[in-house]
C-alpha cells in the first residue's frame, strides 16, 4: 500500500470492486476511439462524494460552454496503482485522470506514462484575462519535485492541497486557541496541563492506523533534520541511518509521550474509527491527522463540537522549514489522442469559481492562495503559507516502493503502542531495512 494512502484507505471492498467494473466495462473509455471534441477522464473520486458533485457540474459547465463531450468514469482510489497501468497496455485508457501526485509520480509519471503539463501551466485560466494556471499555483508546489517527474518535466496540475495538522477542539482547549504551543517543551507542557485538568486525555490517534501514525516521526525527524530526513533514512541500504543519536532523540519523545499515559486509555486496542470518535467527543485533546479529519467526524462530533488546529511543534530549537502536502490534481496520459481537449478542461477548471466550490462545497483546501480555507482547515493553510518548502507526504518516501508497509509502519506501530522502546526502534528498523534493500536486489 502506498505511504500515506489518506483516504485511499476509507474504501470499502465493495466500493473497490464497483470502481473497478465501472472502468473495465465502460465502452466510452478509450484513449484512442474517440472523436474530435471529447476525451475520456477516469476520476479517483467516486459517485456522490462532494468532490465528485463539483466535478460533475464543471463537467456539464464546459460541456455546454465549449461542445467538447467528457467520458467519465468514477473509478475510485485504486485508479491509478491498478486500473491505469493495466488499461495502458489495451486500447481502452483514459485521456484525463487525477489523484495525488505522490501516488501518480512513482507508478506512471516516473515511467514515461505520463505528458508534460509545461504548456498547461502556461496557458491563461478560462475566464480570467491575463491569468496563467502557472500565476495561481504557488511556486513552491511546482518546485518541490514531488509534481515533475524524473526528467523534471511537470506531470500533474494541482487543485487541492492536504496538509497535516494537531486538531482540537478550541472551545473545549481555549489556552490553546489564544497561545498555540509552538516547540516542543510548549507542546508538553500543554499535555501535562490538559491531563491534570482531568476532563479529557491530552491525545488519541487510532493505533491501527499505522500509516498515519508515523506522522509522528516524520515531524520529528523533518523539524530536527529538515525536508527529506524520512527519504535518506529510508533510502541507506544499510540501515545504520537509523542508529544515529538524533534519531534516538526523537524516538524517545514518541516513547515518552507513550510511557506519560498521553494516549487515551485503549487507544492500541481499538480500530479505525474509534478513536476518533472519541476525539469528537471531547475524550481528547489533540488528534494529530491530515486535513479530511474534520469532514470525516462531522457525522458523529458532539454537539457544539469545533475543529481548529495548529502546526507540529518546532524541535531542539530549530526553525520549522517545510509542511508535507499531497497535491491532488490533474495528469494526462502520454498516450492520450485527445490531450488537447484534457488540457482545456484543466484551464477551465482551475477558474476561481470553480475551485472556490471544492472548498466551499467539498470543504477542501485549495491550491490557489486567493480562495479562503473552510474554516476547520484555516490552521493548516496558515501553516503552509508560511512556509517556504513543501514536501510530499511520507517526506518522499512513497518513491521506496514497499518500504513503508513492510519495514517503517509495523515497527513504528510497536513503538507507539509500547511494545518495543525508542532504542529497540532503532536497531530494528537499521536490521529490518537492511533485510529489505538486500531482497530489492
Amino acid at each position: 500500500m502506498t505511504h500515506r494512502a489518506r483516504h485511499t484507505l476509507r474504501l470499502t471492498a465493495a466500493g473497490l470492486a464497483l470502481g473497478l467494473a465501472v472502468a473495465g466495462c465502460s465502452d466510452s473509455s478509450s484513449g484512442g476511439s474517440g472523436s474530435a471534441g471529447r476525451f475520456t477522464y477516469w476520476s479517483f473520486w467516486k459517485q456522490g462524494e462532494p468532490q465528485q458533485k463539483v466535478l460533475q457540474n464543471a463537467i456539464d459547465s464546459f460541456t455546454k460552454d465549449t461542445g467538447i463531450t467528457v467520458d467519465v468514469v468514477w473509478a475510485g482510489r485504486d485508479v491509478v496503482k491498478k486500473q491505469i497501468p493495466a488499461a495502458l497496455h489495451t486500447n481502452r485508457f483514459p485521456d484525463l485522470f487525477d489523484q495525488a501526485a505522490d501516488q501518480i509520480k512513482p507508478v506512471l509519471a516516473d515511467q514515461g506514462a505520463t505528458r508534460d503539463l509545461s504548456e498547461v501551466y502556461r496557458a491563461p485560466v478560462t475566464g480570467e484575462p491575463g491569468t496563467t494556471v502557472q500565476d495561481i499555483v504557488p511556486r513552491k508546489y511546482v518546485d518541490s519535485g514531488g509534481l515533475k517527474d524524473k526528467d523534471g518535466h511537470p506531470f500533474l496540475v494541482p487543485y487541492t492541497v492536504t496538509g497535516d495538522g494537531l486538531f482540537y477542539d478550541p472551545g473545549a482547549l481555549p489556552a490553546v486557541a489564544a497561545d498555540p504551543p509552538k516547540t516542543w517543551d510548549d507542546f508538553t507542557a500543554t499535555l501535562a496541563r490538559i491531563k491534570v485538568s482531568g476532563g479529557m486525555a491530552p491525545l488519541t490517534n487510532d493505533a491501527d492506523q499505522t500509516w498515519s501514525n508515523v506522522y509522528w516521526m516524520d515531524y520529528l525527524l523533518t523539524r530536527s533534520q529538515g525536508p527529506g530526513t524520512v527519504k535518506r533514512l529510508g533510502s541507506d541500504r544499510s540501515g545504520k541511518a537509523w542508529k544515529s543519536a538524533d534519531v534516538l532523540r526523537q524516538a524517545q519523545r514518541v516513547q515518552n509521550l507513550v510511557k506519560a499515559g498521553d494516549f487515551l486509555s485503549g487507544y492500541d486496542a481499538t480500530a479505525y474509527p474509534a478513536q476518533q470518535k472519541q476525539w469528537a467527543n471531547g475524550k481528547a485533546g489533540f488528534f494529530l491527522l491530515s486535513s479530511w479529519l474534520p469532514v470525516e467526524v462531522a457525522a458523529y462530533a458532539k454537539p457544539g463540537f469545533t475543529v481548529a488546529s495548529v502546526p507540529f511543534p518546532s524541535v531542539d530549537g530549530k526553525p520549522v522549514r517545510s509542511e508535507e502536502v499531497a497535491l491532488d490534481g490533474f495528469a494526462i496520459t502520454a498516450k492520450s489522442k485527445h490531450a488537447a481537449e484534457a488540457e482545456k478542461f484543466i484551464a477551465y477548471f482551475m477558474n476561481k469559481s470553480r475551485l472556490t466550490a471544492m472548498a466551499t462545497q467539498a470543504q477542501s483546501l485549495s491550491v490557489r492562495a486567493d480562495i479562503p480555507a473552510p474554516p476547520a482547515l484555516a490552521g493548516i493553510k496558515a501553516s503552509l503559507d508560511s512556509v517556504a518548502t513543501i514536501t510530499p507526504f511520507g517526506d518522499g518516501t512513497s518513491e521506496l516502493g514497499t518500504w513503508g508497509d513492510k519495514v517503517y509502519y509495523p515497527i513504528f506501530g510497536d513503538l507507539f503502542t509500547g511494545k518495543i522502546d525508542a532504542r529497540q526502534f532503532c536497531d530494528k528498523m537499521a536490521s529490518a531495512q537492511a533485510g529489505y534493500w538486500k531482497a530489492q536486489g
